[in-house]
């Protein structure tokens, strides 16, 4: 009887080594794409560490605390306005309204050139608010914080402007506060006046540092309800002057020119 040749086996063999492999190929490939997932989340990551940083800072650990003060155009402090504040980590938010009753003249404002430009809240609440502003851990954070209600009317004061200089504001005051990752304040408010002039304060020093003895000192002018004292004399919205007219209360001003 002739024997047949027996390929079982054999073939068996060669089965295990090609699954073999296949296997080693799967592990390559799944190695590969393990990879190729890691390089892309460090490329997110750094993406996203990048994007903080040029925020100006990262994730705030602490907080501080800001003074505002507002007065008239010249000393008497006010109470009553509040302040929109804006910038990393804050919703817009809406300070409590200044503190006070009826105007009060700043301690040892007697004197000083209007507007007064050094206010205070130590030992003297009217006219006073905070602001609580993040800290964040590298570099600065910019805050914004803008005049959001004026003060309520008092005496022949009808009302109060948002801005000083006259009684006809195109834009409130606002104020660049900068915080560093010590804690440490800088800010300058700047005053756009009717005819667009822009002042900025202080002008006797760099900027204001929050604090209780400097706080950020604002200013709205005093508007009235009549034209008594007029402005340019044509009896609109820059004519409700309650002192001596400003050389820049010309609200119908566009870049020097009446409109």
């Amino acid at each position: 009887m002739q024997k047949l040749p027996i390929f079982g086996g054999a073939q068996g063999g060669d089965e295990n080594k090609t699954s073999g492999k296949w296997n080693w190929r799967w592990v390559v490939v799944t190695i590969s794409l393990l990879a190729i997932i890691g390089v892309v989340g460090l490329n997110i990551a750094g993406s996203a560490f990048a994007a903080k940083s040029s925020s100006g800072g990262s994730k705030p650990s602490k907080t501080v605390t800001v003074w505002i003060q507002v007065t008239d155009s010249c000393r008497q402090a006010l109470s009553g306005a509040t302040f929109s504040v804006s910038g990393p980590g804050i919703k817009t938010t809406t300070t409590k309204p200044t503190s006070g009753g009826a105007p009060v003249g700043l301690p040892g404002g007697a004197g000083s050139a209007c507007p007064i430009q050094q206010g205070t809240c130590l030992n003297f609440s009217t006219g006073c608010t905070t602001a609580t502003l993040n800290v964040p851990t590298t570099g600065t954070f910019t805050y914004t914080i803008t005049v959001k209600k004026t003060a309520p009317g008092q005496g022949t004061n009808a009302s109060y402007a948002s801005c000083d200089g006259g009684s006809q504001c195109h834009n409130p005051e606002k104020a660049t506060v900068i915080v560093n990752s010590s804690g440490s304040v800088s800010a300058t408010i700047t005053n756009e006046e009717p005819d667009g002039t822009i002042v900025k304060w202080p002008t006797t020093k760099a900027a204001y540092t929050g604090s209780q003895t400097d706080p950020l000192l604002y200013h709205q002018f005093g508007v009235s309800s009549g034209f008594s004292d007029q402005c340019d004399g044509d009896k609109d919205a820059d004519d409700h002057l309650t002192g001596t007219p400003s050389q820049h209360c010309d609200g119908d001003e566009v870049n020097g020119k009446h409109a």
